[in-house]
């Protein structure tokens, strides 16, 4: 049988999460393996069906999780966004500062050739660096339970600021490259490469 029925997705996810959990400590990996197998003898699943739903049901769990620290970040990006906007509209109006060249890290992701514009820069406070820093310590968490061998870390966090936090903004007020510097107080030991001894 491929899935479980209705009634067993009902009442064993909680204790399929909390199996899943435990055995994602499991080293090496086929002795997790063998914990769906034998749960399959016993329930109205595969052990690929198991499988399945348990990386379901923590996608489904993390995403929950996540949705505070991004609610927090977003009424924060909100909050100071008008007088950020103001400050440079005022910017462009007295010429100050209108025309500088972009720096590299200034351009967007989506690429830019380094024309002349006015520049935005957004001016971050302790408390939006914090919320920011608190987004990705989540993010971390969610990643370190799903998959604890990440082959590459970084990739997964960057995409993560490209794709999910840098929506927050107004267009044109930020990139993933400044939230991955800003950020790194809450990703450098995850991201960065371990050095054998």
């Amino acid at each position: 049988m491929s899935r479980p029925p209705k009634q067993f997705q009902s009442c064993y996810n909680s204790r399929l999460l909390k199996i899943g959990r435990q055995a994602l400590v499991l080293k090496p990996k086929k002795y997790q393996t063998r914990v769906y197998e034998y749960l399959s003898s016993f329930l109205p699943a595969t052990k690929g069906t198991l499988l399945k739903r348990l990386k379901d049901l923590l996608a489904a769990e993390h995403k929950e999780l996540m949705k505070e620290p991004l609610e927090k970040l977003k009424l924060d990006v909100q909050v100071c966004m008008p007088s950020q906007q103001a400050k440079y509209e005022e910017k462009k109006k007295t010429g100050e500062d209108s025309k500088e060249k972009l720096t590299e890290d200034d351009l967007s992701d989506d690429g830019g050739d380094g024309s002349v514009v006015p520049l935005k820069r957004f001016e971050w406070t302790d408390e939006l660096k914090e919320s920011l820093c608190g987004v990705v310590s989540a993010k971390i968490r969610a990643i370190r339970e799903i998959n604890r061998h990440l082959v590459d870390p970084s990739a997964q966090i960057q995409s993560f600021l490209r794709d999910e936090v840098k929506v927050l903004w107004p267009e044109g007020w930020m990139n993933s490259k400044i939230l991955f510097e800003v950020s790194k107080n809450a990703h450098d030991s995850f991201t960065q490469p371990k050095v054998k001894k």
